[in-house]
């Protein structure tokens, strides 16, 4: 088996190795909880995602860099989703909740991303449950947990 070959096969075993470690339970409150690895005929979110931040990504940004970047993405992916007339009340919200020296950074990036969700990405409807973001050699490994609305 060749080095590269090798190497492939370490960090696919490193990206699932994460999942036997945690059972997947149904959230409280919930009467069944169903996960759909890859649902056919649906976009991977984990794609939509770092596309939808791509913009803003540096070359060489840091693990800590790139988990703001997609938190603050998904913030904003979630945010666009809503009717327009709560759009606002949850950006205030979120907003609010983030720590004072972060709420400039907070603006600076979910305003303009907000705009983009809206021009370019309009007809993706599926709600960002949450991400998973992994350093491996050959680079991040990012993996999106998302509802299956439309697209």
């Amino acid at each position: 088996m060749s080095a590269h070959k090798k190497r492939r096969l370490l960090e696919r075993k490193q990206r699932h190795k994460h999942l036997k470690k945690k059972p997947q339970q149904p959230d409280s409150g919930a009467s069944e909880t169903r996960i759909i690895r890859d649902p056919p005929g649906k976009v991977k979110m984990s794609e939509v995602l770092d596309e939808f931040v791509a913009p803003f990504k540096e070359p060489n940004a840091t693990e800590k860099e790139l988990r703001i970047l997609y938190s603050l993405g998904a913030i904003a992916w979630n945010i666009a989703l809503l009717p327009a007339d709560e759009q606002e009340k949850a950006f205030r919200e979120a907003h609010e909740k983030m720590p004072a020296d972060g709420r400039e950074l907070f603006r600076f990036f979910v305003e303009p991303l907000l705009e983009r969700k809206r021009r370019h990405f309009a007809d993706c409807r599926r709600g960002i449950v949450g991400f998973e973001l992994m350093m491996l050699p050959s680079g991040p490994y990012l993996q999106v947990r998302s509802t299956l609305g439309g697209s």
